[in-house]
């Protein structure tokens, strides 16, 4: 890290083309949509979730799982050091550095769906297929819900089931998806035809 002389502190570059936004209001420590404000009540601790993966370029059905973690955001923090001229104190400036993705978990039951074992096989043989989709998560009989937009993602690992035995009620699988960007939104659930 370089140490210089300067009056001021440097100034931090800006996009061009970033604009100015408000930040949603907050009620306790949730964050409310101010496009759908009413997700808010329907996000409810002990409600049954269900958690879908939908491809963007594909018409099968979506994807279930029982659990989905990993999902977000962190970027690396950059240190710039400068020493005040007048008042001879060095100072540190906290930058964002790299922009990294969380490796994204999703876990199933076994079940008769085989289209995220056909695509982690698929990078296995050395055809790796990026794909963009959504993870959407929805409490049971919401119209409301959250959904996590990935762009250029693929299968890194895929984890059978740790121990199976008579008692086991499901053996679980997982998966690990790791993408370029995530974007979290309100989805509102499509009309069952």
């Amino acid at each position: 890290m370089t140490s210089y002389a300067s009056p001021v502190a440097p100034e931090r570059k800006k996009s061009p083309d970033a604009t100015p936004r408000s930040s949603p209001p907050v009620r306790g420590s949730a964050a409310i949509d101010p496009e759908f404000p009413a997700l808010e009540a329907q996000l409810v601790p002990d409600e049954t979730y269900s958690v879908e993966l939908f491809f963007d370029d594909d018409s099968d059905t979506p994807v279930s799982f029982t659990e989905v973690s990993g999902l977000g955001s962190r970027s690396d923090i950059q240190e710039r050091r400068f020493v005040d001229k007048v008042s001879g104190v060095e100072n540190i400036l906290k930058d964002p550095g790299a922009l990294h993705y969380g490796e994204i978990t999703l876990k199933q039951g076994i079940n008769d769906s085989a289209i995220l074992y056909a695509w982690r096989r698929q990078v296995e043989l050395g055809n790796v297929q990026q794909k963009t989709g959504t993870i959407a998560i929805f409490a049971e009989g919401a119209i409301l819900g959250v959904g996590y937009h990935f762009e250029d993602a693929w299968p890194s690992r895929w984890v059978g089931p740790r121990q199976v035995s008579s008692n086991t009620v499901i053996p679980i699988e997982e998966f690990t998806l790791v993408a370029d960007s995530v974007t979290r939104k309100t989805l509102k659930r499509a009309a069952k035809k």
